[in-house]
C-alpha cells in the first residue's frame, strides 16, 4: 500500500509537469526528483517488510490475517533473508509472470523472494486476529 500510494503519488506529479509544459533543460532536474522519490519510497517500503518481519517475523497485515514468515531451515528469519525477499518482491512485482509460476508451481506456494532466501509463509488460525 505504501508502495503503491509512493509510486502513484510520482506519476501524478509527472503527469502534472507534463501537462503545464515542463521540458527542455529543467526536465533533467525533474528527472532527477521523480528518481530520489522512486528511490525514496523503495527505501521506505523495504524497511518496513525488513524491519517487521526481521523483527516478529510477520508485518502488522500479515498478522491480521495469521501469516508469518519463516526460515525454511526452523525458526526465525534472518535479516539477510528478509532483505532478499524485500529485494526480489521487485521482481516478483515487475516480471509478474515467473513470480506467478512459482507461486503455481511449489508445493509451498513460494514466490521467488521465498525461493532465493530460503523462507516461506506460514498461516496459524490461532494467530489469526480481528478477522472474528
Amino acid at each position: 500500500v505504501i508502495y503503491a500510494i509512493g509510486v502513484g503519488g510520482v506519476v501524478a506529479f509527472g503527469l502534472i509537469a507534463t501537462l503545464v509544459g515542463l521540458d527542455g533543460p529543467g526536465m533533467i532536474g525533474f528527472g532527477l526528483v521523480v528518481l530520489a522519490l522512486l528511490v525514496a519510497v523503495a527505501l521506505i517500503n523495504d524497511t518496513y517488510f525488513i524491519f517487521f518481519e526481521a523483527k516478529r517475523g510477520t508485518t502488522p497485515g500479515k498478522r491480521i490475517f495469521g501469516l508469518s514468515v519463516v526460515s525454511l531451515a526452523g525458526g526465525k528469519v534472518t535479516v539477510g533473508q528478509c532483505i532478499a525477499r524485500s529485494l526480489l518482491r521487485y521482481v516478483d512485482c515487475v516480471l509478474v509472470v515467473p513470480g506467478l509460476l512459482s507461486i503455481a508451481l511449489t508445493d509451498r506456494r513460494q514466490r521467488l523472494g521465498d525461493l532465493a532466501a530460503g523462507t516461506v509463509v506460514t498461516y496459524s488460525i490461532d494467530r489469526e486476529e480481528g478477522l472474528r
